[in-house]
């Protein structure tokens, strides 16, 4: 009884797959060549993002983006949205360099204070470089 069953469940989906791609093959349209082809080009082209500018990595001559990208960005991440241990999605943020300055060299909460690590200058040239992660 069980191979009957069996063997009828079997029939039965291979008929339906059988007749579905019957009706797919069928019914499809043949495409069909547009008159505006111009139309569909400047839609495509409105639908595209505008790009963002990367932020620039060298500020007042120091390479802000590497030492962003090797003391902050484990918590904050590359983008500055990363948010590990606490950290504020700096692309968000509304404090001014002087805030940052002042972050960055005493820290904040989890925070490390970076003002024994870099220099006064590195730590200028941080805080700039996250204002521009926005």
């Amino acid at each position: 009884m069980k191979k009957i069953t069996i063997l009828t469940f079997l029939a039965f989906l291979l008929i339906a797959c059988a007749e579905k791609k019957t009706e797919e093959t069928s019914t499809t349209p043949a495409p069909v060549e547009s008159t505006e082809p111009a139309a569909e080009e400047e839609m495509m082209e409105e639908e595209e993002p505008e790009e963002v500018a990367a932020p620039s990595p060298i500020i007042d001559g120091i390479n802000a983006g590497k030492i962003f990208k090797t003391s902050c960005a484990v918590c904050h991440g590359a983008d500055g949205k990363l948010g590990a241990n606490g950290a504020k999605d700096l692309t968000v943020s509304t404090f001014t360099l002087e805030q940052r300055i002042e972050n960055i060299t005493n820290g904040k909460g989890l925070m490390t204070p970076f003002g024994s690590i870099l220099k006064p200058e590195e730590i200028q040239a941080v805080a700039k470089y996250t204002m521009q992660l926005k």
